[in-house]
C-alpha cells in the first residue's frame, strides 16, 4: 500500500497489481487518481558495497525540513524520493522529530531523531534539530543502513545536515537550496566551512542564483544545476466553478514574503474590482498582524485557510492570478505548482523568478511595491485575451519541469559520482 502525506490526513488507495492514490479536496468537489506503477530499475548498473552488490540504488537522504513542515525542501525531499522510487532504487528520509508527524506517511522509510525547533534567519523561520547523542544516532544509522550514496539537503546548515557530514561513510552530495545577500556565519566561520564545501562528493544548486550567494564566500568545486520539479500528475488543469476574480497568495508569514503588500494592494484593488477576492494559503507567526490589516468591511473577501496542503491544486484552478511579491527566493517550487495549473502570476522581479519566467509571458514582474503589485494585477484581470495568453504560456513551461524528468537528472549525477567512485560499475 502506498499513502501519500497530506498535511490534514492520509487517504491511502490501492487497486489491482498497481498502486493508485485518490486525493480528495474537502470541498468534494473533485478527485484524482495517480498511479504509482512498479517501473523498471533507473538503468544498467551494478551497484557495490559490503553486502550491497545488486541492481538496487540505496539513497539516503538527510534534512531538515519535511512534512508536516511545507516548504520547498520538504517538497523537493518527498517528491524526489516517490519518483526515485518508481525508477527501482530504495529511499530512507532521515529527518527530525516534530508535532504532527503522527499523521504523516510515505511509500519510503522515514527514520526520526531528535526534535525540530524554529529559528529565525535570513527573513524567515528556518529549522534546526537539537537532541541527544545525534552523531552517534546517525553514525549507527549510516553503519545499519549502508547507503550507497547520502543526499543532504543544505548541507552547510545546522544540525543533521552537518553532523551528516562528519559521519557519513559513502559519497555525499549536497544540495544547496537557499539565496542570501550576506552572512556572517560564513564570513566567521569561512576555513571550516570551506572545509565542509570541499568534503562534498557531488553539488547540486536549484538555481545559479544559490552559487552566486554561496562565490561570495567561497571556492565551489564541480557543481551541477537542477532545478526544483513539480508534479504534473497532481498539479494541473480542473474544471473549477468561480465566482469573482480571485487573487491567490501561498507562502509563509515571513517578513521577506511581502505579504502585507499584497494585502494593501488589494484594498485598493476591490475598489476598482468589486468582485475580487483575495485568498491566503499559509501559516506562521504574525498571523493577527496581517489579519488586521484587512478593513473589517473587507473581511468576508480575505480568507485566511491556514497552512493546508492537500486542496493546493483545487485553490490553483480557483485563482485568476497568483501574487507572490517576495524580497528573496532562489527558486520558486509555488511558480511551478501555479505554472501547471495555468495560472498567470505577479512575481517580484528578482533573479530566482528571471531564471524560471519570462516577464510578460507566464508572469509580470514587479518590484515589491503596492502601487505596481496592485497594476498588475488589475491589468491581468481586467484582460481576458492576456490572461488566457499567460496560461497557456504557463502549462507550456511547467511540462519542463515534471519531477520525473528532474529524478533522472538527479540520478544521472548520482551515477557519475559512484562510477567515479568505483561503487557503480555497468551490469
Amino acid at each position: 500500500m502506498i499513502s501519500l502525506i497530506f498535511f490534514k490526513g492520509i487517504i491511502p488507495y490501492s487497486h489491482g497489481n498497481f498502486e493508485e492514490i485518490a486525493l480528495l479536496d474537502l470541498h468534494g468537489f473533485h478527485q484524482i487518481h495517480i498511479q504509482l506503477g512498479h517501473h523498471p530499475s533507473h538503468n544498467n548498473y551494478i551497484y557495490k558495497g559490503e553486502g550491497l552488490e545488486g541492481k538496487q540504488m540505496k539513497i539516503g537522504i538527510v534534512t531538515e525540513y519535511y512534512y508536516p513542515h511545507l516548504g520547498g525542501i520538504t517538497e523537493n525531499v518527498h517528491n524526489f524520493s516517490i519518483y526515485a522510487m518508481r525508477m527501482g532504487c530504495s529511499v530512507t528520509v532521515i529527518t527530525s522529530h516534530t508535532k504532527g508527524e503522527e499523521r504523516i506517511s510515505a511509500p519510503f522509510e522515514i527514520i526520526r531523531i531528535g526534535r525540530s525547533f524554529p529559528v529565525y534567519g535570513n527573513d524567515s523561520i528556518g529549522r534546526i534539530t537539537l537532541g541527544i547523542d545525534l552523531g552517534k544516532k546517525l553514525k549507527r544509522i549510516f553503519e545499519e543502513k549502508k547507503f550507497h550514496i547520502l543526499h543532504i539537503h543544505s548541507p552547510l546548515t545546522p544540525t543533521l545536515p552537518i553532523i551528516s557530514l562528519r559521519y557519513a561513510n559513502c559519497p555525499k552530495v549536497g544540495t544547496f537550496h537557499t539565496y542570501f545577500e550576506s552572512s556572517r556565519g560564513y564570513r566567521l566561520w569561512n576555513k571550516y566551512v570551506q572545509r565542509m564545501m570541499h568534503s562534498l562528493d557531488g553539488r547540486i544548486a536549484v538555481s545559479k542564483s544559490c552559487i552566486d550567494s554561496l562565490e561570495r564566500y567561497f571556492r565551489i568545486p564541480e557543481y551541477e544545476i537542477i532545478p526544483n520539479g513539480v508534479n504534473t500528475e497532481i498539479f494541473g488543469k480542473m474544471n473549477v466553478k468561480k465566482e469573482g476574480k480571485v487573487i491567490l497568495f501561498i507562502g509563509r508569514f515571513d517578513p521577506r514574503n511581502n505579504l502585507h503588500l499584497v494585502i494593501q494592494a488589494f484594498i485598493s484593488i476591490k475598489k476598482e474590482i468589486p468582485s475580487a477576492k483575495l485568498y491566503i494559503i499559509g501559516y506562521g507567526y504574525g498571523e493577527s498582524y496581517y489579519t488586521g490589516l484587512v478593513p473589517e468591511s473587507m473581511r468576508r473577501d480575505v480568507i485566511f485557510l491556514g497552512g493546508m496542503n492537500e486542496e493546493r491544486p483545487y485553490y490553483y484552478n480557483l485563482a485568476d492570478v497568483l501574487c507572490y511579491p517576495v524580497d528573496k527566493a532562489s527558486f520558486g517550487i509555488t511558480l511551478l505548482e501555479a505554472m501547471a495549473c495555468g495560472i498567470p502570476m505577479v512575481l517580484s522581479d528578482i533573479t530566482g523568478f528571471r531564471q524560471i519566467v519570462t516577464n510578460g509571458k507566464e508572469a509580470l514582474l514587479v518590484k515589491p511595491d503596492v502601487h505596481e503589485i496592485k497594476s498588475a494585477i488589475v491589468k491581468i484581470l481586467k484582460d481576458d485575451a492576456l490572461r488566457k495568453e499567460m496560461s497557456e504560456n504557463c502549462l507550456r513551461k511547467a511540462r519542463e519541469y515534471s519531477w520525473e524528468s528532474i529524478t533522472k537528472r538527479i540520478l544521472d549525477y548520482y551515477e557519475r559520482i559512484l562510477l567515479r567512485k568505483g561503487i557503480a560499475v555497468k551490469g
